[in-house]
């Protein structure tokens, strides 16, 4: 697959994304959501949108039922089971009318007084990752009261939280994310400079593979979130 990836300049033909890729996140708990025969996933985002490939290859892969909405979004939240989105988006919905068992957020921050409201009464999965790793690389539920974190690595894939010199910071200092493992494309398209910027060997992996780095800037709680 080629997925244009908005968060990067510089790489006008997109990202590819292989099977592999894929499968990892659709088919590992958590990020395969629990989808299964009989269960309605909506399907409310802009194709354009990476997030759109969890909801209709996710939903696929598993045997689920894809709800396709027409121009009210509240109106599909209300008839599935799981419901993939934006913050933004969940923010315009009423969470009690919303009978999803489980809601998952990415592609923006998302305040804790959202997180709060949603996991009351829903499983609510805040996750985080641009495309280049695959859609994203970690993923937490949410338990309110609780300070909300980006989770930890998705199972096949491997955060790193580095310095300037690709050195792993201490918990609890911030350093820059570089993600490994299964989740890690094959580079941009056409354009194989940028590639060998973002895309290095993983030192910290035994299986020669590549990690790449997402210019993020974050730190490990004493959690390990």
């Amino acid at each position: 697959a080629v997925i244009f990836t908005s968060g990067t300049t510089g790489a006008p033909n997109g990202v590819q994304v292989t099977n592999g890729n894929l499968i990892n996140l659709f088919t590992n708990s958590p990020g395969d959501l629990g989808i299964a025969p009989g269960t309605r996933v909506g399907q409310v985002l802009n194709i354009a949108f990476d997030m759109a490939m969890w909801e209709i290859l996710g939903t696929l892969v598993n045997g689920g039922t894809l709800v396709i909405r027409g121009s009210d979004i509240a109106a599909t939240a209300e008839q599935v089971d799981v419901l993939i989105a934006t913050p933004s988006i969940i923010g315009t919905l009423s969470s009690s009318r919303c009978p999803a068992r489980t809601v998952v957020v990415a592609g923006e921050r998302c305040p804790q007084a959202l997180a709060d409201e949603w996991a009351q009464d829903h499983r609510f999965l805040n996750s985080c990752g641009p495309t280049e790793i695959t859609i994203i690389n970690t993923l937490v539920e949410h338990v309110v009261g609780r300070s909300l974190t980006i989770g930890t690595p998705v199972p096949g894939t491997s955060v790193y939280v580095l310095d300037s010199d690709l050195q792993p910071v201490p918990p609890g200092e911030i350093g820059e994310m570089w993600v490994g493992g299964a989740g890690v494309t094959l580079g941009y398209i056409g354009d194989p400079e940028l590639t060998a910027q973002r895309y290095l060997p993983d030192p910290f992996s035994a299986d020669g593979g590549r990690m790449f780095r997402t210019r993020d800037v974050g730190r490990w709680t004493s959690q390990g979130e």
